[in-house]
């Protein structure tokens, strides 16, 4: 979202962020009052920032008091279905998003992510004034949230969004069978900037950890559930047979209020010693020291499911390195299996290692999946590119917006 903002800024647009006051997720849910509050205005690289307040109270009294009341389980169906309750529930609960839209009149609303409280929020206040509004569902398929993938609720917020943004053709797809027009879907990706992982640096990271040439498979990305770790972790074994210099590499914190962190620390002590001591965590990394994590591994492995898309498969592209997803998922829409990646089984730790050891035993396979991956990124997945294709799809529904009021003689937000 700062990518495309500020890049609709640079193409002539005035854009306005609306957000929460919250310094982390954790503050979406309950206040934090050790910390400084963030201002309510800031401009950032030209972008106006505005942020709201999260009601806490009323996210107390729904979900903890209103419980307590006499009746409320029979009320509560009737003013909210389920699907919304937990919505609400997963915040933020910021109503004056509501407010700041009406103050605004903007001439388009974008709102990012279909299964949060703001999405709802901006259902609703389409749903009132008719502003044009453009939707970023996200959807995570293979997640604890694909449950709500097939309800009523996200069927009334594609029908009633003007324009629907797919980040990949898996995800459009999803969408149609949801119920939704393909008329209105655009496929739009992410990207990244390739400049920034360009050329690979490969020395500083490996003098930081005191290796040489030892070949580095690399995870990077939040360490939580779904993400595979666990499964590279068990594959790591069957790779020592043949690679025993092989180093493993955990880049990225555990998700906070995550139970995986049990998980990922049960598998590493499953681990005998000699091998554990392969195995290279890694919390905390600034943007550079990141790209000097891509530009020392041999190979990226992130065995994921129900990615929306994965920046990071375009992070270790740029950086001219190769990778290994899972099929049956939306990086499998734009990954072309033995071109720039392999794909593998969610789940299955044999197709892993053998994905692993495939490419650790091949330079020359190694080096063209990463310069094809590469290729691809500067064809189709830089930030200029994505900009460009949001700000036409942008153009062209206010285009047809105004004839339509100009066919039936009414003004805009009538």
């Amino acid at each position: 979202m700062q990518a495309l903002s500020e890049g609709l800024v640079r193409r002539g647009e005035q854009v306005t962020v609306l957000t929460s006051r919250a310094r982390s997720s954790v503050e979406l849910y309950r206040p934090n009052r050790e910390t400084t509050p963030l201002p309510d205005r800031e401009h950032i690289n030209g972008v106006e920032v505005r942020r709201v307040g999260i009601n806490h109270s009323l996210r107390t009294f729904l979900f903890n008091r209103a419980a307590r009341i006499r009746g409320w389980t029979r009320l509560r169906p009737l003013l909210l279905d389920q699907e919304v309750m937990d919505m609400l529930q997963l915040g933020p609960l910021s109503p004056g998003v509501c407010r700041e839209i009406l103050r605004f009149r903007p001439d388009v609303v974008l709102t990012l992510n279909a299964f949060y409280a703001t999405g709802y929020f901006s259902y609703v206040m389409k749903k009132l004034y008719g502003y044009p509004w453009v939707l970023i569902p996200s959807l995570y398929m293979g997640t604890d949230l694909q449950h709500r993938h097939h309800g009523p609720t996200l069927k009334r917020l594609l029908t009633a969004a003007d324009l629907v943004i797919a980040l990949t053709e898996f995800e459009k797809h999803v969408l149609i069978e949801r119920g939704c027009d393909d008329q209105r879907i655009v496929v739009v990706g992410v990207g990244t900037d390739p400049a920034a992982f360009h050329p690979p640096r490969r020395e500083p990271f490996r003098q930081r950890h005191h290796l040489t040439d030892e070949p580095i498979v690399l995870f990077l990305g939040r360490r939580s559930p779904g993400k595979g770790i666990d499964t590279l972790i068990d594959a790591m074994p069957t790779v020592w047979q043949t690679h025993p210099r092989a180093r493993l590499v955990l880049a990225g914190m555990p998700e906070v209020g995550s139970n995986f962190g049990s998980l990922e620390e049960a598998k590493l002590r499953a681990l005998t010693a000699t091998e554990r001591a392969k195995v290279i965590l890694v919390d905390h990394f600034s943007q550079t020291e990141k790209a000097e994590i891509y530009g020392a591994c041999d190979l990226f492995a992130m065995p994921a499911q129900g990615e929306s898309f994965g920046i990071v498969y375009l992070e270790a592209w740029a950086s001219s390195r190769p990778i290994i997803a899972c099929r049956g998922f939306a990086p499998s829409s734009y990954i072309e299996e033995g071109k720039d990646g392999l794909l593998v089984a969610y789940g299955n730790s044999h197709e892993v290692a053998a994905a692993i050891v495939k490419l650790l035993e091949s330079k020359a396979l190694r080096d063209d999946l990463g310069k094809n991956g590469r290729q691809k990124v500067l064809e189709h997945y830089t930030w200029d590119i994505v900009v460009e294709r949001v700000h036409r799809a942008y153009v062209r529904l206010l285009e047809r917006k105004r004839r339509s009021h100009r066919l039936l003689n009414v003004r805009p937000w009538s």
